[in-house]
């Protein structure tokens, strides 16, 4: 889905609205300013992870699946020992050793397409739509259950993380939305520690109370984000600049707001993203 192909509304992801609750100046700088870096190394380690796995459940073959993997990761980097290539190599040949005879059958592919669906009965304080976007993995069909597969690489193990998770709260919903009688979420960890790999699959339900609830969250968030937008002043958490590591919009922040535009010009790239810059645009005219 383009920007053009956007109806005018807000446009609410689970990145979004995680992003808005660590810090809203954060939310602005990346969300409606459209400041981005480059991923970091997990990140795409993990991509390439995803875009591995589609292949290998639309072919079962190991050798096509390492194949796409290499094309998503070409080299690896002299300072990450834990994110290589053998071992990437090795973590999906046993992958796909263990569940040989899972039983699985994908029954829609999304190729992660942005798939958007308004909140219903919802609006924005001054009128406008309300919707919640995201990018599936798939929906698989499994041991007479009908869930939403999402995959997951971490370098920790730990079962039942994802209940209560706002990011596979939305994909049931979402599934939902495109009229799929899913049951919840099928969770596919893989945990590339340095001493093992591990892997475990999570089932975690939705019941109608927390759908509920995430619905009340993604209004709250977003009609907090339309106040901030209408006043244009984001408030920062500055206890979120190290809480992960570095803020990417560390380096802005630190400086004092006229030297804010030459360090995005060098140091950034800006690309306002679709489910953002509908709404932007609106405010603008």
């Amino acid at each position: 889905m383009s920007k053009s192909d956007l109806t005018p509304g807000l446009y609410l992801s689970y990145s979004s609205i995680s992003t808005y609750q660590d810090c809203a100046r954060k939310y602005y700088f990346r969300y409606v300013r459209g400041i981005v870096r480059e991923k970091s190394l997990p990140e795409q380690y993990g991509i390439a992870f995803h875009e591995a796995l589609d292949v290998y459940f639309d072919t079962r073959n190991v050798e096509k699946t390492t194949n796409k993997f290499d094309e998503h990761w070409p080299n690896d980097a002299m300072e990450d020992k834990l994110r290589t290539r053998a071992r990437a190599h090795k973590i999906l040949r046993e992958y796909a050793a263990r569940y040989a005879e899972d039983g699985i059958t994908v029954t829609h592919k999304t190729d992660r397409e942005l798939i958007s669906f308004p909140i219903p009965n919802v609006r924005t304080e001054d009128g406008l739509s309300m919707y919640y976007t995201g990018k599936l993995d798939k929906i698989v069909h499994w041991d007479q259950m009908t869930l939403v597969m999402e995959h997951k690489t971490t370098s920790r193990m730990m079962m039942n993380r994802f209940n209560p998770n706002l990011q596979i709260k939305g994909y049931v919903w979402l599934a939902h939305q495109m009229g799929y009688n899913v049951t919840g979420a099928m969770i596919d960890v893989i945990a590339i520690q340095m001493s093992k790999m591990d892997y475990a699959r999570d089932i975690q339900t939705m019941t109608h109370h927390q759908e509920g609830e995430f619905i009340q969250l993604v209004t709250d968030v977003g009609n907090n984000i339309v106040r901030d937008l209408s006043r244009s002043r984001f408030t920062p958490n500055f206890d979120s600049c190290t809480q992960y590591g570095d803020c990417a919009y560390r380096r802005i922040c630190s400086f004092s707001p006229e030297l804010h535009e030459g360090i995005i010009r060098s140091d950034y790239t800006v690309d306002v993203p679709d489910n953002a810059g509908k709404y932007k645009k609106e405010i603008e005219q």
